[in-house]
């Protein structure tokens, strides 16, 4: 696997990205967190660009996933980001955040299986549903509760079960003996903050997120919505 290592934690301005395609806007999740039931749950693979040089070659155009459950995509907008190292990080929502090891454990698996999973609907709606799953249930590195059924985030139903099938085996490598802790960054919307629901925090991959895949759709993410916008909200 990959690894990132960084000088700074954060960077000097704000990254501008627009978001150019969503894998499929059918596969969808209710699942509770914390309690706190969200119905239908958009989960799917979410395509970034940026003509910003700073993000480095193989950043500026990648496939990524949502990680704070509560928030929102209107369509169509552009956003700025703050890059920021994810480990250590809690979210965006402080009433509930991460567990410790969350971020590592959920870049992991963005970078082992996003190149794959950005080409199939079902495989990208299960590594969604895996990545929350890591993010507010890890106890630590390679540690935490990983079963759907119980923990902070617990999944009801799903419109498909491939993509819950998906999302456990995805999970299971966490244990594997070729884990690799990804210390990579965190997309942060600037000016990030809850409650409002005024962003959507991302995970930007290790080795950027590949082609595009064929038939996207075309939109643009975060801010509050305004006329005439579709928004797919997170909560």
């Amino acid at each position: 696997m990959a690894l990132v290592l960084a000088l700074s934690t954060t960077t000097s301005h704000a990254i501008s990205y627009s978001v150019d395609n969503v894998e499929s806007w059918n596969y969808k999740a209710t699942v509770t967190l914390r309690g706190v039931q969200y119905a239908n749950e958009t989960a799917t693979a979410i395509h970034l660009t940026t003509a910003d040089t700073s993000v480095g070659v193989g950043h500026q155009s990648i496939w990524t996933y949502c990680t704070d459950l509560r928030g929102a995509l209107n369509v169509p907008q552009s956003a700025n980001f703050d890059r920021i190292l994810g480990a250590g990080q809690t979210g965006l929502d402080p009433s509930n955040p991460w567990g410790v090891g969350g971020f590592q454990n959920a870049a992991f698996l963005v970078d082992k299986y996003g190149a794959a999973a950005s080409a199939d609907p079902v495989a990208g709606a299960g590594l969604q549903l895996a990545v929350w799953k890591s993010l507010y249930d890890s106890t630590g590195l390679q540690q935490g509760n990983f079963n759907f059924n119980s923990g902070n985030f617990r999944v009801i139903s799903v419109t498909d079960q491939a993509m819950l099938a998906d999302a456990s085996t995805y999970l299971a490598s966490l244990s594997g003996s070729g884990y690799v802790p990804i210390n990579n960054y965190w997309l942060r919307p600037n000016p990030s903050g809850f409650p409002g629901n005024v962003g959507q925090g991302l995970i930007d991959p290790v080795r950027g997120g590949g082609s595009v895949p064929e038939g996207g759709v075309t939109i643009g993410l975060l801010g509050m919505a305004v006329g005439g916008l579709v928004l797919m909200r997170k909560q």
